[in-house]
């Protein structure tokens, strides 16, 4: 529920949206804008963009990537993680003789 500095409960979230936009002085974010806050987040975590879709509603996947923003700083982070996950890949290997990871540089 939201409510007024009188606390009465406001017909409607866009009434409570622009309430909180006029207290903290924030001029030109659209209300809109909260779903592509959505869809950024939910990509920024790991959720697949077929789940995304779902969850926002969407009848296209098109419409879906319109709504996710990666942050230059979250792109960064993915580019590291395959170079971590290459490194891992190149040099460890599997023992099956004794079924656990053995450093191949070592080996």
């Amino acid at each position: 529920m939201f409510v007024n500095e009188r606390e009465e409960r406001n017909k409607s979230i866009r009434t409570s949206w622009d309430h909180v936009l006029e207290r903290a002085e924030i001029e030109g974010m659209p209300f809109h804008s909260l779903r592509h806050t959505f869809g950024t987040r939910l990509g920024m975590v790991g959720t697949d963009l077929g789940t995304i879709q779902e969850l926002m509603g969407h009848a296209d996947l098109k419409m879906t990537k319109r709504y996710y923003h990666p942050t230059a700083e979250h792109k960064r982070k993915a580019v590291e993680m395959v170079d971590h996950v290459t490194t891992i890949l190149t040099t460890e290997g599997v023992d099956r003789e004794n079924r656990k990871v053995v450093n191949i540089e070592n080996h």
